[in-house]
Formats: structure tokens, C-alpha cells, sequence
């Protein structure tokens, strides 16, 4: 057999292309998971009716609370035939964690977590390289315990090359780094630019230069309103407003906030909020949420003094969920100090 010119290269034909987390895990191991507990195989983990439908109903709650950087909302478990790889993205860092916790068992939300903060972690710039052994343990485990609650015959090349996902990311960079999703998005503007059938390479190319020439870039800065009023403030890769669900962020300060309004003195933009109380873990297995992936619990007091604050000390945005009559935050990952 002949070999490839990537070999005669020198390109390590496995070490040098990375597992991908897009198809690996939305499309993949995340799709199985979910389509295993709505249809089985196995009854004992197996969704009743009762819980399939208020999994759905919880999804279908959080609507209003998803923030404007997600590209699509939550949908009902019915339509899971028709979710997009950013729709199972969403579920396992995001809703997932808070809709599944007193609905399935313990043993599923244990294995469901370990996937849930391996990801997140290795998704973010600011942390993917830290702790990389304990990850690749949560990970193994997690693998591990896959056919105990889905099933031998589930355990898929995607569920083994999970195993693989520490590699790729030392080799790499963070998940999002070599993800499809930006080529899947650009896919979008590519179509954009071809307006008929021919010449479709020159088309391309024409509309590429005259947008790198004449479009600006991303606007960072406040928008305000016919009266003068700041209503929102766009930052490099967020923004925020006074309404939800723009209006929680974390702070450099170690401190997270409802954002109660806007203001703007100087060419400086403020924020006018109250600190959330009271904030404790979602979970403490594998990790404990709150210290380790700033997940948390807390109460949205009415009565707290409002202060002010500079946007510029923002450290990252939050997407908070209800629960039990509180709130649940989680960090908004690409917006965490990038």
C-alpha cells in the first residue's frame, strides 16, 4: 500500500488531527445520551411519560432566560429529532445540569456531570489547562460507567474517543479552538456572497475583499436610547442590559450582580446593580460547582442596596435559570475573559 503525502510529510496520520468535539460530543455521545433515556434501551433508566414530559416542560420554561448569545432556544423533547449541534451544546453546559436534577436519578446526574464539567472546562481559554489529569479521570469514568446505565451495545468509536479528548486538547488549544461550529457557521456567509450559479469561486472572492475593505469591525460600546438613556452595552464577546436575560454578570471582584440599569458620564460606562446572597453549590460531585466551574445557587433579593459599578469590571456574563424558587447561574463560557 502506498503511503499517503501527509505521511511522507512527516503528519502523524492519528496524533496529528484532533477528535472533534462538535460531532465527538453534541452529535454524538450528548444525542445518545438523551435518545437512550426517551426510548431506552434499558427500563430501569429509561424516562417514564410523566418525566419525558416534565423534561419537556422545564426546557420549554427557560425560554425567556436564555441570553441573546445563544443562537436558538430550548425545545421540547419531542422535536429532539430536529435539534442542531448547538441545541445539544446548549443542554449539556448549560440546561441540562438544572433540568435533569430532580428528574432523573442520582447515578444518571453523577455520569451526566462528569461530562458536563469536563467539557466545560476544557471549553474554556481561561481553564482548559488546568488540571488536565483529574479531567482525563472524569472522562475515563465516565466512559466506564456508560454501559452500566445506556447499555454494552450504545458504547460507540464516539463513546471510546472520548477517552482521547485531553490528547487533542494538549495538542490543540481549549475545545472551541479547532470545533467545526465556526466552518459550520461560515458555511452562512459563504452562501450569503453567491448571488447565481456562475463563476461561484470569483463571487466569493470579490464579496471577501470588499467586506475585509469596507465593513467595520464587531461595535463595542453602549447603545442608547431617542432620549439618552443607556438600554444596552456591547463588550467584545457579550452584552448586557438592565432586562433579563442580559442582565447578570460576574465580576473581577469575585462578586455576581443583577444589572438593574445603565448609565453613561464621561465616555465610561456604568452599571447600576445589587449583589446576589447567599450563593451555594448546584452539585459536589465531581466537582463542587461553585469553587470549581462558578456554578451556584442563589436568591435574587429585592431589598439589596444598589451600587455602581464600571462595565470595564466585568469578568464574564451569567445565564440564570430558576429552580425551586431560587436561581441557578452558570457562566456563559466564550464569554469567560477571552
Amino acid at each position: 500500500m502506498e503511503k499517503s503525502c501527509l505521511e511522507e510529510m512527516g503528519v502523524g496520520m492519528v496524533s496529528a488531527f484532533p477528535v472533534e468535539p462538535m460531532h465527538l460530543l453534541d452529535l454524538g455521545v450528548v444525542r445518545k445520551m438523551l435518545k437512550c433515556l426517551i426510548n431506552g434501551p434499558n427500563v430501569g433508566y429509561q424516562l417514564t411519560k410523566q418525566q419525558k414530559n416534565m423534561l419537556s416542560k422545564t426546557l420549554i420554561s427557560y425560554i425567556p432566560y436564555i441570553p441573546s448569545e445563544f443562537a436558538r432556544k430550548p425545545r421540547s423533547l419531542d422535536e429532539i429529532a430536529r435539534w442542531k449541534a448547538i441545541e445539544f451544546r446548549q443542554f449539556v453546559l448549560y440546561t441540562g445540569m438544572v433540568a435533569l436534577k430532580d428528574i432523573v436519578s442520582d447515578g444518571i446526574y453523577y455520569h451526566f456531570s462528569l461530562l458536563h464539567c469536563a467539557y466545560a472546562l476544557l471549553s474554556s481559554q481561561k481553564t482548559y489547562q488546568n488540571n488536565l489529569e483529574e479531567i482525563k479521570q472524569m472522562l475515563n469514568y465516565f466512559v466506564h460507567l456508560f454501559p452500566t446505565f445506556y447499555g454494552e451495545e450504545k458504547v460507540s468509536y464516539n463513546v471510546h474517543s472520548v477517552l482521547h479528548l485531553v490528547d487533542s486538547v494538549q495538542s490543540c488549544g481549549f475545545l472551541n479552538s479547532f470545533s467545526a461550529y465556526a466552518f459550520e457557521n461560515f458555511l452562512q456567509t459563504l452562501k450569503r456572497f453567491v448571488k447565481r450559479p456562475r463563476e461561484t469561486l470569483q463571487q466569493i472572492n470579490n464579496r471577501y475583499q470588499y467586506e475585509n475593505v469596507f465593513l467595520k469591525d464587531r461595535y463595542v460600546g453602549p447603545k442608547v436610547n431617542r432620549c439618552g438613556k443607556v438600554i444596552r452595552f456591547y463588550g467584545n464577546d457579550f452584552n448586557i442590559s438592565d432586562k433579563l436575560p442580559d442582565n447578570f454578570c460576574y465580576l473581577k471582584a469575585g462578586m455576581a450582580i443583577q444589572i438593574i440599569g445603565l448609565s453613561k458620564k464621561d465616555d465610561k460606562v456604568y452599571m447600576h446593580g445589587k449583589v446576589l446572597k447567599n450563593c451555594c453549590n448546584l452539585f459536589t460531585e465531581p466537582l463542587k460547582s461553585m469553587e470549581d466551574l462558578g456554578v451556584f445557587i442563589a436568591n435574587i433579593d429585592t431589598e439589596e442596596a444598589e451600587q455602581i459599578y464600571d462595565v470595564q469590571l466585568i469578568l464574564y456574563k451569567l445565564m440564570c435559570l430558576p429552580y425551586n424558587n431560587q436561581f441557578v447561574f452558570l457562566p456563559i463560557i466564550h464569554s469567560k475573559d477571552l
